[in-house]
């Protein structure tokens, strides 16, 4: 199985918005008109590159091997964009892989595939694997059609399902899924297949091999149907226990002020 071959540019920019947990992100290339967009996530159609004011955005250049910028990796906010090292790491690794891809692209249609045009094809992979192995991303296809997932096998993810391989059955997926949130999960797929053009983020808890559950934050679109292929649902699955905890250490911390506040 190979989910990413069929939209690329499309995962790049999915991946990008997961990594920045931005509700936008897209890649434009540069033309005489303007800059087009050739893939994006949450951008609604028709809108204006960069979209309106009141939304911040942070570019990461497309370049050619001499350095001359012929796009744009875009990743956008509406409040203001604080970047980690780490991140930007990620959007650079993420530029290379999309750079690759558009070079293939363009092979193909210049010329039949060749070795060399399967070699940069392994290496945008491996740029792609890279970025996800980085910000510790897992990516999966939901296939309501043959009621099958599949699930990329970064290193998070392996360790997360327990499993090095890449194909389970739905029902294996939604079993794992705390009972609390199963039914707000399996709605939220559902519903992202019958609404094509909309993205959507959910957070739920994962059974880990050990059988506790980590807090998973899964975003995701839905990929449209191709040549022998129905539209399936795509996501990138990011672990945010650490800041859930956080999050709960805090709450816990501010009922302790409340109870001591109120017995003095």
């Amino acid at each position: 199985h190979d989910g990413g071959r069929h939209g690329r540019l499309e995962l790049v920019v999915r991946v990008a918005a997961a990594l920045c947990a931005t509700p936008v992100a897209l890649i434009t290339l540069d033309q005489e008109h303007g800059p087009s967009t050739v893939a994006s996530v949450g951008l609604t159609p028709g809108a204006p590159i960069p979209p309106a004011a009141g939304w911040f955005g942070a570019p990461t250049p497309l370049a050619l091997g001499d350095g001359s910028p012929i796009g744009t990796l875009w990743v956008f906010d509406r409040s203001e964009l604080l970047l980690s090292s780490a991140q930007h790491d990620g959007l650079r690794h993420l530029a290379r892989s999309a750079m690759l891809e558009l070079k293939v692209r363009k092979s193909a249609v210049d010329q039949a595939q060749s070795e060399a045009t399967l070699d940069q094809l392994r290496k945008s992979e491996a740029q792609l694997s890279l970025a996800l192995d980085a910000a510790e991303i897992g990516l999966c296809e939901l296939d309501l059609s043959t009621n099958m997932a599949w699930i990329r096998r970064t290193n998070a993810a392996a360790k997360r399902f327990g499993s090095p391989t890449y194909d389970a059955p739905l029902d294996w997926l939604y079993d794992r899924v705390h009972p609390d949130d199963r039914a707000s999960f399996v709605e939220a797929v559902r519903s992202a297949h019958d609404r094509p053009n909309d993205s959507f983020g959910l957070e739920f808890r994962l059974l880990e091999p050990g059988g506790t559950y980590l807090w998973m934050l899964l975003r995701g679109g839905v990929l449209p149907p191709g040549p022998g292929r129905a539209p399936c649902v795509i996501g990138c699955f990011l672990n945010v226990s650490p800041m859930k905890t956080l999050q709960q250490e805090h709450e816990r911390t501010l009922e302790t002020l409340h109870l001591l506040s109120r017995r003095l």
